[in-house]
Parts: structure tokens; sequence; C-alpha cells
């Protein structure tokens, strides 16, 4: 029996499938805050909770009155002694068997690619311009910690005051998938879609679960676009299909005329729909038009050019308002010493336009911040970001891609130069 709160559900599915866990003899698997669960005595239970002090009072009430017969409690991060004490005191039967800090703190995303759960709805880590929310500091703060502890490193780290991360959107795979359509806890939620299948309503990205998208999740888009073409192109090749394929839409309309694929492919299937779903996006919302726009605020000093081009981008009905006040937060950053600066218009736009009031004041709080920083002069100095604006989808009709040359190996070079030799 496995036993999880609230907080660790998520924790353990993003990072452990079902069938792995059944390899382990792990047959059941229920919340702690569950207390309708039936008397199992004959069952030895795993707890995998935090050492918060909700989940040490459920473990307290769950040990007075034990529905197992052995109880081996692991606490995903650094547990104190007061509630161990608590907890010992509880144990009047004797069924606990072992306590362990097991540190697993944290969402395991990607091999590569952790992220810490809010642990609430509020997931702004600033209650206020240069006012910190404590609790979702704190939650942060345990889950770096929890990182770090299971990793066994000992951190070195720099604070850079760097702008540049604004005007660097990634056209990979999952980077966009996760800005576009959003990934919650490997879910993505595609209900939205027009005409979108039952079963593909909310699908799952897992690196673990899905060779497919492990081997193309950091593919550009238009690398991506002709991955899944050959795969469609090699099953044709074994059905012996002539169907003239030469877009996505092609691509889908494959996919939903031979049930075949479909059952044999599932997750390619999975991800033509994705790939077709980010490429409707890209069109509908200009974002191809959109993102030559920022790199050009990134790259290049042209005040005025910029300003009329912003101008047209925040009257368009297609922009999304996400996306006209992330331009305007760069126009903002970049041209904040401007003797021309026109922010106060722009904000003016923003709000004619449709924009929310409360994102106009993050935009002015942005400002605040941003000049009480010193930052350097360089913030924006990249080179060639925009050389393959339009090079992605080479044979495929009606599609294009955008690759990012950051300044992040300039950070690198800069940080190994001023690094204390030996």
């Amino acid at each position: 029996m496995l036993l999880l709160d609230n907080e660790t559900v998520s924790i353990v599915s993003t990072a452990v499938t079902q069938s792995k866990l059944l390899s382990h003899d792990v047959y059941l698997i229920d919340r702690l805050e569950n207390t309708d669960r039936e008397n199992m005595r004959h069952l030895k239970c795993l707890c995998f909770v935090r050492p918060s002090a909700r989940a040490i009072q459920l473990l307290i009430d769950e040990l007075n009155a034990p529905k197992y017969g052995e109880y081996y409690i692991y606490f995903s991060n650094i547990v104190k002694k007061s509630a161990l004490e608590r907890l010992a005191e509880a144990d009047r039967h004797e069924v606990v068997r072992a306590v362990q800090e097991h540190f697993a703190d944290y969402l395991a995303l990607n091999s590569d690619l952790f992220s810490i759960p809010p642990g609430s709805s509020n997931s702004n880590l600033l209650s206020a311009p240069n006012t910190w929310q404590d609790t979702l500091l704190t939650r942060t703060t345990e889950g770096v910690m929890a990182v770090l502890l299971s990793l066994k490193k000992k951190p070195l780290i720099r604070m850079r005051n760097k702008f540049s991360i604004l005007v660097e959107p990634q056209w990979t795979y999952q980077a966009m998938v996760h800005e576009l359509l959003g990934i919650v806890n490997g879910k993505v939620d595609l209900s939205h879609v027009p005409d979108i299948r039952s079963e593909l309503k909310e699908i799952v990205l897992s690196q673990a679960q899905d060779p497919f998208f492990k081997r193309n999740m950091y593919l550009n888009f238009g690398d991506l676009g002709r991955s899944i073409k050959d795969h469609v192109d090699q099953y044709q090749t074994k059905t012996k299909s002539n169907m003239n394929i030469e877009s996505i839409a092609d691509m889908k309309r494959f996919v939903e005329e031979y049930p075949e694929f479909r059952k044999l492919s599932g997750s390619v299937s999975k991800h033509v729909t994705l790939v077709g779903e980010l490429s409707r996006r890209v069109e509908n919302d200009r974002l191809l038009e959109l993102s030559e726009l920022e790199q050009s605020l990134a790259c290049n000093d042209s005040h005025s050019a910029d300003l009329k081009a912003i101008q047209q981008m925040l009257q368009s009905h297609q922009i999304p308002a996400c996306n006209k006040v992330r331009l305007v937060a760069i126009y903002c950053i970049r041209y904040h010493h401007h003797r021309q600066n026109s922010s106060a218009m722009l904000f003016d736009l923003l709000s004619i336009n449709g924009v929310q009031n409360d994102q106009i004041i993050t935009l002015k709080n942005l400002l605040v911040y941003s000049g009480s920083l010193q930052r350097a002069e360089d913030s924006f100095n990249v080179e060639s970001i925009f050389s393959r604006a339009r090079s992605g989808f080479k044979g495929l009709q009606g599609g294009t891609s955008t690759l990012n040359c950051s300044s992040f190996l300039n950070d690198i070079d800069n940080l190994v130069q001023s690094w204390p030799h030996a």
C-alpha cells in the first residue's frame, strides 16, 4: 500500500509510472487525507509525505487508529525533531517500522529539469513590488534545498541582473507546448482544441513514457514537423498508402482516416494532433511576426521603427493580451532611458485594446524594478538571433520556425573569465 498526501501525489506521478510501481509490488495507492480507507491490517504501508504541519497531524491521526499492519514513513524533505517526537508518542500500537528522509520535494519533469509546485493556487513569488510572498518563498526554498540534498551538491550561486531572457522565446517542442498550451504535472489540456477526439482531450508528455517525445522534445519546430512526417511516411510505406502528405493538415487527415495507424502508433497520433494545434496557434496568433519584432527589439537600435510596429501589434485583434503585455515589457526595458520613450502611450494603447488593468500595473512595477537595478550596457547585445527565422518546415507547405541564438554562450564565456583561478 502506498499512501501519499495531496502534494506528493504530483511528485510521484511525474517521476514514476503505475506499471513501474506494480513491478515493485505496489498494487494500491491512496491519499492520507482519505479517512474512508478500509482496514487492511495484513498489508504493509509505505507513506511518502511532505513534512508539513498538516501531513504530520494526519500521520498522528493515522497512527492513533492504524489501518495497516506496518508503516514505513518517508518524508520528502527535512523533518523537525519535534514532529518526530509527536509521531513517536502517537505510535502506541508500535506499527512504525522505519522513518526516513528521502529528498524528493520537487517535480522531476525531465532528467535535466525540475519544477517546484507552488502548493497553492497563487504562484506569484511577489505579493507586491519588492515584497516576497512568504509562504511561496519558503516552499521554493525548501524545494531547492531538496534538489541539492538529493544530488548531494553544494551550490555556488551567482546573481546577474540580465533581462535578455525576456526576448528569448524558445521554439523547441517542449518549450512551445508549455508556452502556448501549458504543461501541468506532465499533462497537456487539449479540450479546447476544435474537433478534438475524446481520447486526446488530455494527453501525457513524459520523457520516460514516450520514446517519440524523448527523441524530439528539443527539436526546433521545423525539424519536429519533418520528424513526424518521416514517421508517417514510414507507416505509409508499410501500409502501401499513396496519400499525398505535404503539410501538417495532411498528416492530421491521414491519422483520422486510418484507424490502424491510430492503434499501432498512438503516441505519434498524439503528437500529430499536438503539433497541428501548435501550428494553428502560431498562425492565428501571428507568433512568427511577434517573434521577429521581439528579436528586433533585442538586436537593433531603431526606436521609431520598433515603436510603430508595436503600435500596430497592440491594435491587432489576433494578438493575445499576454503577448501584447510581453511586447510592451520588452520595449519598456529596452528603451527605458531613451529620450523619446513612449511607455505611457503604450500603456494607454494596451488599455484601449482590452488588456486588464492589473496587467498594466504589473508592467509599471516592472519598470520600477528594472530601474532600481544597475543593468549592464550589453544586456541586449545579441547577435544573429533571427538568422534562420523562416527556415523551418522546409519541404512542408505552410510551416515556419524560429531559432534563437541567445546571449547564453556570452554569459558562460564571461563567467569562465571571471572565475577565480587556483
